[in-house]
């Protein structure tokens, strides 16, 4: 039988000289209690209106669950630096199986215990990947071994864990194709390039897949794709060597090529506002239509915005204010986006209330994109965009709604703004944009009318 025992995360009270509770980057402790009381040090601080302590009712099963954990979408610090909510609450979640684990197979269980048991787990799952010395021998330091290990980095997000699974099994298809076994020591500038040639031809264009299931048979794959699968081997092996010592440098002599972009495709105003006074034929289109304009109007990415709840809202004396920690540049700085929110977005948001607290009515992205493209073309706002492929590199033009997803909302964000004379340092205080990010002037585009203005100067 489990010997009994509690444990409570509390945040530290504290106040100021003058009395006044300090309400930010509060230490997290988890309160133990047994045959004796633990008060242990999580590690981890956060501000008090970003943490969640409430009891609610499954319904399945009519219990009674305490659920303490960080908000969604807010962040953290651990050692100054600053923690994505998710990463606390896994650690949070795994003190608690580590004690359950160590009460049920312990007859006496001391406070020394708890803390080397804590220390050991907790360090364990730190943002980066660590292997205790006794484990360290059974890691596969093969290259195919190491770059599963990769693939699998505790820090990134779910996108560019994507990203690395799809290099992965890209460069694994190419070995294939060799049937010959590639290790580290056959990696060199020319085994890159030679890959790079084989991405450029390899999909089902003369057939020759046709053997295998649809799904499973490659695709073509543009320039911009191309430069993403090679750019993600170089961060591999920089891992490698970092973490393993790996010596191989395969791109010390490589010379790599840039991405090609499209002018930027997005909404003009007009586009935007009309788009809010439509009136969908359907229910779910009018509530993708809610969420598009919405994320219009505050520029986040779409991870970002899909996390966002009641608790990102901030009520000032001059207004209210969407306030948020991107989850791409968190690791790098701590920046928080604080947008002001309009009187047409507050009245969006206004209408819906989620008992879990969800700001909009969310959807997958994949469904969320297709839904946008389906609301665009019932809204009539099929405006013809030149794109050029990036495999052929042949222009043509396409109706604006078969162009527009869910990312084109940051640029629409963007595009809007810098027409209107804002400043990139102001609009980037919003977008979350870093310093010289490449990207922003990626989601800019100078329009005919700005053309005719420069003209006049001159005449």
């Amino acid at each position: 039988m489990a010997n009994k025992y509690t444990c409570v995360f509390s945040l530290d009270r504290r106040s100021s000289a003058d009395g006044i509770p300090i309400t930010e980057n509060v230490p997290i402790y988890a309160d133990i209690s047994f045959k004796q009381r633990l008060r242990y040090p999580t590690g981890y601080r956060i501000d008090v209106e970003r943490w969640i302590d409430e009891k609610r009712k499954d319904e399945k099963t009519g219990e009674v669950i305490r659920i303490q954990q960080v908000k969604r979408n807010c962040y953290g610090t651990r050692d100054k630096k600053p923690i994505a909510y998710n990463f606390i609450n896994d650690d949070l979640k795994l003190i608690q199986f580590s004690l359950y684990e160590l009460f049920r197979d312990n007859q006496s269980v001391t406070k020394e215990m708890i803390i080397s048991l804590l220390d050991r787990k907790l360090k364990k799952t730190k943002n980066r990947v660590e292997v205790e010395a006794d484990e360290e021998e059974k890691v596969d330091t093969s290259l195919w071994g190491l770059f599963a290990l990769f693939t699998k980095e505790p820090s990134v997000t779910a996108g560019t864990r994507q990203i690395f699974n799809n290099a992965y099994n890209t460069f694994k298809h190419f070995e294939e194709s060799r049937k010959h076994k590639i290790t580290f020591e056959e990696c060199t500038p020319r085994l890159i390039s030679e890959f790079d040639e084989f991405m450029k031809r390899d999909d089902n264009r003369t057939g020759k897949y046709d053997h295998i299931p649809l799904r499973q048979r490659p695709n073509i794959k543009g320039h911009n794709t191309r430069l993403k699968v090679i750019k993600t081997l170089f961060t591999f092996f920089r891992w490698a060597a970092k973490n393993y010592g790996i010596t191989v440098i395969p791109f010390e002599n490589y010379k790599k090529e840039t991405e090609n972009y499209d002018d930027p495709v997005y909404l003009t105003i007009a586009e935007r506002e009309s788009l809010y006074n439509f009136t969908p034929s359907k229910p779910y289109l009018e509530r993708v239509r809610d969420m598009f304009y919405v994320q219009c109007c505050v520029g986040c990415r779409v991870g970002d915005f899909q996390n966002l709840s009641k608790a990102n809202l901030k009520n000032d004396e001059d207004g209210v204010y969407l306030e948020y920690a991107p989850k791409k540049t968190i690791r790098e700085k701590i920046r928080v986006c604080r947008i002001p929110l309009s009187s047409k977005v507050q009245g969006v948001i206004a209408k819906y209330d989620f008992p879990d607290g969800r700001l909009l009515p969310y959807i997958s992205s994949q469904k969320y994109n297709e839904y946008i493209g389906e609301l665009l073309k019932e809204a009539g706002l099929n405006r013809k965009v030149m794109v050029t492929c990036k495999v052929t590199f042949k222009s043509e033009y396409k109706p604006l709604y078969e162009l527009i997803t869910s990312h084109s909302a940051r640029k629409t964000f963007i595009d809007i703004h810098m027409k209107k004379g804002v400043s990139e340092s102001v609009i980037a205080s919003m977008s979350g944009h870093v310093k010289g990010s490449r990207a922003f002037h990626r989601y800019y585009h100078v329009d005919d009318a700005q053309r005719r203005e420069a003209i006049k100067v001159t005449e």
